[in-house]
C-alpha cells in the first residue's frame, strides 16, 4: 500500500474519500479538512468493514490516524456516533 500524504500537506475533501484499509479492498472514509473543523478530519468506518475487522488491531482509532496521514501525537480526539 502506498504511503499516504501528511494530514498538514493535504487540501479540504470536497466529498468523502475512501481509504484502504487492507490488500483485500476494505476501506473507510475520511473527509480532510472540513469547513466545520478545518484543522481536523472526519472518520467514517462502513458497518461491513467493521464486522469484518470486529476485536481486530486494524480497526484502531491509531491505526485509522495513522493510514490517513496524522502523527502519533498531533490529535485532539472529539468523537460522536451519529445514526445514519
Amino acid at each position: 500500500m502506498n504511503q499516504p500524504h501528511p494530514f498538514t500537506e493535504r487540501p479540504p475533501s470536497t466529498n468523502w474519500e475512501t481509504v484502504p484499509l487492507d490488500n483485500a479492498g476494505t476501506v473507510f472514509w475520511v473527509w480532510f479538512k472540513p469547513q466545520t473543523m478545518p484543522q481536523g478530519l472526519y472518520l467514517q468506518v462502513p458497518e461491513q468493514t467493521l464486522a469484518l475487522y470486529q476485536n481486530r488491531p486494524e480497526i484502531s482509532l491509531r491505526s485509522l490516524l495513522m493510514r490517513v496521514g496524522v502523527r502519533n501525537g498531533c490529535v485532539e480526539l472529539v468523537c460522536s456516533r451519529e445514526s445514519v
